[in-house]
């Protein structure tokens, strides 16, 4: 069995690249992180909307990676990584 980490924790606050990040409603907020059976990172995710969203933590730091997603930081700056 791998053992799997991430950066991802509770309470993290993320907005799309194309989104007004200080917007509450247009961010996405991680609720659970969490050991699936294989191994690897779950996350869950509230979307903009409401809508709880659970999937592979590597997929979410991927979307991370290439800019799809980018952190919120402070009062909601989006961060200049």
């Amino acid at each position: 069995m791998d053992t799997s980490s991430t950066f991802l924790t509770l309470g993290q606050r993320y907005t799309r690249s194309d989104e007004a990040g200080w917007r509450a409603d247009h961010q996405i907020v991680i609720v659970a992180v969490d050991p699936d059976t294989d191994g690897g990172t779950l996350v869950t995710y509230r979307c903009p909307g409401g809508r709880l969203v659970r999937g592979g933590a590597a997929e979410f730091e991927l979307a991370l990676a290439v800019g799809e997603i980018v952190p919120v930081v402070g009062m909601g700056r989006i961060a200049a990584c």
